[in-house]
């Protein structure tokens, strides 16, 4: 058995220089020095922080927050099957268990893995803009965000409407190991926003299915989001959230390692 000691030392320094006559002492009050994690804007701080705004992420080709952050600059977005199926997310060639995940200033958190961090059943259609954080924000966000951090904020509607989008497709080649079947893919989209001037509320809910592409790529996605706000008066509201998601996929070539 191997003993290993550990020795502390102490050292006590004296200044021994007199005080002389041109010295002052001034006396102040105490001083507390605190910070607000909401109470400094993001132009403000000393951080690499850029914003993707809704009418960037209009423009972009994607349909899900999976395929819109794949065009942020320093971001990598790992995915695993299509439309938001499943994705891991880093920044700046960090792991994405460096990397925090925040809705509307909340962190994501999975306590099993970080794997999960982007499984979130939310529309590209509810997003208003998307801050990225690049560089170390342990100071806001805690230690988990050693490489950069992600907050999506959602959309205060004003006006009320309704959303359907639908889609189907094919490559027309067959499954020959498996089913025989043709490889195909469809999904459906639908949403209802309410605008008042006191409250706000949106309800999206989405499924999208296929077969695949090859052996075992097949998936089935069921998505819900609900937002409820509510304006108490000028300086307090209450904003509430829920979602479901449930998400199926084969996990063909998903974890191939090669010597």
């Amino acid at each position: 058995m191997k003993k290993i000691y550990f020795a502390v030392f102490t050292v006590i320094c004296t200044n021994f220089y007199a005080q002389t006559k041109n010295d002052s002492i001034n006396q102040m009050d105490e001083v507390i020095i605190n910070e607000g994690r909401f109470n400094t804007p993001i132009s403000k701080q000393n951080r690499n922080v850029y914003v993707i705004s809704s009418e960037t992420i209009k423009k972009l080709p994607g349909r899900t927050l999976q395929e819109v952050l794949q065009y942020a600059n320093g971001v990598d977005i790992r995915q695993r099957g299509p439309f938001g199926t499943q994705a891991d997310i880093s920044v700046d060639g960090g792991s994405f268990e460096q990397t925090v995940v925040l809705l509307n200033g909340a962190k994501v958190i999975d306590s099993q893995t970080a794997h999960n961090m982007l499984n979130l059943p939310l529309p590209v259609e509810a997003i208003e803009r998307i801050e990225v954080v690049r560089g170390p924000a342990a100071r806001i966000y805690g230690i988990n965000s050693l490489t950069g951090a992600i907050n999506i904020i959602t959309k205060k509607p004003t006006d009320s409407g309704f959303l359907v989008s639908t889609y189907a497709g094919s490559n027309f080649e067959k499954d020959t190991e498996d089913t025989g079947d043709t490889y195909y893919g469809t999904g459906i989209q639908a949403g209802a926003v309410l605008g008042k001037e006191k409250q706000q509320h949106l309800i999206f809910a989405s499924h999208d299915k296929s077969n695949g592409y090859r052996y075992n790529t097949a998936f089935e996605n069921n998505k819900i989001f609900y937002q409820g706000n509510v304006q108490i008066n000028d300086k307090n509201e209450i904003l509430g959230s829920a979602g479901y998601i449930n998400n199926g996929f084969g996990a063909n070539g998903f974890y191939v390692c090669s010597n």
